[in-house]
Formats: structure tokens, C-alpha cells, sequence
């Protein structure tokens, strides 16, 4: 099991391999290889949601 996690811009990179792991793959359309089981953002944002 994986975790991810953040504050801030750690918090919207945490949010974005969220992201990236339910679509299966980054935004340039390449697969995303890891299972991230949870993911923790505090005071973050993520940007072109």
C-alpha cells in the first residue's frame, strides 16, 4: 500500500498523483505505473481541475 501526502505545493502534488492514478495516466497521456491507496492534501490546490 501506498500513501501520498502534503502541505501546500506538496499538498497539490499529492492531489495531482491522485488524480493521475484514478485516470491511470498523466495529463501527456503517458500511463501512471504506481497504486497510490491514499492520498493527504492540506492548504494545496490543484491547478486545470
Amino acid at each position: 500500500k501506498l500513501g501520498v501526502g502534503g502541505f501546500s505545493m506538496g499538498a497539490a502534488t499529492a492531489l495531482y498523483s491522485a488524480t493521475c492514478c484514478a485516470y491511470g495516466k498523466y495529463a501527456n497521456g503517458n500511463p501512471y505505473p504506481v497504486n497510490i491507496s491514499a492520498a493527504v492534501g492540506l492548504s494545496g490546490w490543484l491547478p486545470c481541475a
